[in-house]
């Protein structure tokens, strides 16, 4: 006989990432930042999705719901620390992917993982312009985050369309958008290589 439903999941803190999170039939959703506005809401639309009482628990099966983003980003991050990773160590490109995806869950943590879509991306672009990344910078997190979501198409949280529109957000060019440049890399003064040739000379062979 199937098991009916009579307690609400909770909603709760995961206390590693400091966001909200319900847990219900045996999987854990990431909601947004504990205590927020948007967690709140996604929590509200969680509830109003499940069964009634009364109601099998089979009407919703967990193929059928749809991750947030900031799930999706947990998941994401928890692959790159092992994927990369040397002898075992994780490198620091694990904390380079951690980085560039914060903006995107600052924003959108609590969309579902199937409606980010390329103006939302251009909204992230946006938000990172505003805290001061440089264009390349920006570019190289826009990278990471479609990188991110070519992750999700293999793991069948989005489809192929969702990843391949993303790649229509072209990145900033220089001169065209306000973020900032970084200084360009000059040439070394001469002072500096006589000084690096003369330690270099007096090296025994």
């Amino acid at each position: 006989m199937p098991r009916l439903i009579f307690r609400l999941p909770k909603y709760s803190l995961h206390k590693p990432t400091g966001q909200a999170k319900v847990r219900f039939g045996g999987k854990t959703v990431y909601l947004a930042k504990y205590k927020s506005p948007e967690s709140k809401e996604a929590y509200d639309k969680f509830i109003a999705n499940l069964p009634k009482p009364g109601q099998e628990v089979v009407t919703i099966a967990s193929s059928n719901i749809v991750p947030l983003i900031g799930e999706v980003v947990l998941k994401y991050q928890a692959y790159a620390e092992k994927y990369y990773a040397r002898d075992g160590v994780p490198t620091g490109e694990h904390v380079t992917i951690r980085c560039a995806l914060r903006p995107l869950t600052r924003r959108f943590a609590a969309l579902p993982v199937n409606e980010f879509k390329p103006d939302k991306l251009e909204l992230v672009q946006e938000d990172m312009i505003k805290l001061g990344r440089s264009r390349s910078y920006i570019n190289k997190s826009c990278n990471i985050i479609r990188r991110c979501f070519k992750w999700c198409v293999k793991k069948g949280f989005v489809t192929g369309e969702t990843f391949m529109a993303l790649k229509a957000v072209d990145g900033l060019k220089r001169g065209r958008s306000e973020a900032r440049e970084t200084a360009p890399i000059g040439p070394v003064d001469d002072q500096t290589v006589q000084a690096v040739l003369s330690i270099s000379h007096s090296q025994p062979v």
